[in-house]
Parts: C-alpha cells; structure tokens; sequence
C-alpha cells in the first residue's frame, strides 16, 4: 500500500523534493468548511500527498452548491459533505488517513482540532471565522490558512502565524484605517454631485470597483462612482 503513495506521487518530483515529500507525508492539515473553497483545499492536499487530513463540516449537500463545489454531482445530494468528500479521497489515495467531523465549530471545540500541523479555515459566515481564529489564537497556537469574502465582494487569502502575526481581528480593521485615510471615512462631511448639488454625508464604505457608499443625514444610502461625487470644498 505505501507503495501507491508514492507511484501516485511520482510526478511531484521536481516541485518537491523527497525529503520535502516525506515531510507532508508525516503531517496533518485540518480543512474547516467543506464549500467550494474547502472540498477543492481537500482534495488538492490529498492528491499532493498530505498524511493526515481532517475534513470538518455540518451540512448536507444541497442544489445550491452545484454551481460551485467543483466535486458536487446530483447523486450525491442530501448526503454529509464531509461523508462525499471522504469518498472521494479514497478513492484518489486509499492511503490518506482521512478522520471527518460532523459538527459546526463552536467555542469549546478545542480538542477537536488539535491534532493538526496547520489548520485551513474556509467557512462563509464571520461569526465562524473569528471564532475559529480566537480559538486558535488562545490555545492551539498553529498556523492557520484563511479565506475570507463572499459575493459580491472579492475574498482574500492570508496566512496567520500567531507566534509572529497579527491578529485576524485586527487585520479586517486594516480596511477601515485605509478607508479613513484616503476618504474622510465615516466622518460627517460636505459633498458635492456631478449636478452641483451639495449635501451633507458620510462615506460607509467602498465597493470593489470604487464607488462610493455615502450616508446622507437623514440615513438614506447612495451610490456614487469616483466622477460623479467630490468633497465640496475642494
């Protein structure tokens, strides 16, 4: 059987080196959120040849998924994500020791997770995140691979190593410091639309493609591209 681990490995020679592939053989990675992000993370570390891979989600799959979970098929709709995608893994490599917890990660859940070399978050809610980054800042201590985002905003990826970075708290407010530098950021001011008409407003946020989310006195919300709205004094 150790013999297929590295037949299936063979062509990974040049992007790893042996000793390089020992190593990710004697390790273990934790995938939290098995969506479109977290089954493709799963896999991909099965196939390059992680040891040991934790595989953590609640749901079921659902129609919903299809347009996006790159291993979801009709036929395995109502079942466990975690269930489908231990499936999968055994039958790329029957060598990958898979363990699948069926649970939403929650505080308390320490135990659960600690067991892994590096942990990779790929949950879609917030509250989750943060919650798996305190948990993993107090007490786990180990990396841990971050996505972030969600229509119709663009996501990020980062890295947190918590002994050296930090904190994913405080790297979202990264945004608002870059915000208020640039754009009076939540900060009551004078403006002036491409009709000449002056109002008071405060910018509460920024859209990817640039336009302006402004909230006027009376907590109405408009949108403006750059051209169509400047600072009234200027």
């Amino acid at each position: 059987m150790d013999n297929d681990y590295w037949e299936i490995r063979d062509r990974n020679w040049g992007v790893l080196s042996k000793k390089e592939q020992h190593t990710l053989k004697g390790s273990s990675a934790i995938v939290i959120g098995l969506g479109c992000v977290g089954e493709l993370e799963a896999v991909m570390l099965a196939r390059i040849g992680i040891g040991n891979l934790t595989i953590v989600d609640f749901d079921t799959l659902k129609k919903v998924n299809l347009n996006r979970n790159p291993f979801s098929t009709q036929s395995l709709l109502n079942r466990k994500k975690t269930k489908n995608i231990q499936e999968l893994i055994a039958d790329i490599d029957p060598t990958i020791k898979t363990t699948v917890i069926n649970k939403e990660i929650t505080f308390g859940c320490e135990d659960l997770l600690n067991k892994g070399d590096v942990i990779l978050q790929a949950v879609d809610d917030m509250k989750s995140r943060i919650i798996i980054h305190r948990m993993v800042e107090n007490t786990l201590n180990i990396p841990i691979v971050t996505m972030s985002g969600g229509p119709p905003n663009r996501s990020f990826v980062a890295v947190f190593d918590h002994k050296t970075d930090i904190l994913y708290e405080d790297f979202l407010k990264l945004k608002e410091l870059y915000l208020a530098s640039l754009y009076k950021y939540n900060q009551p001011t004078m403006f002036k639309d491409k009709f000449g008409t002056i109002f008071l407003g405060k910018i509460v946020d920024v859209f990817e493609d640039g336009r302006l989310i402004i909230e006027l006195e009376n907590k109405t919300i408009r949108k403006f591209n750059l051209k169509e709205v400047k600072f009234a004094n200027r």
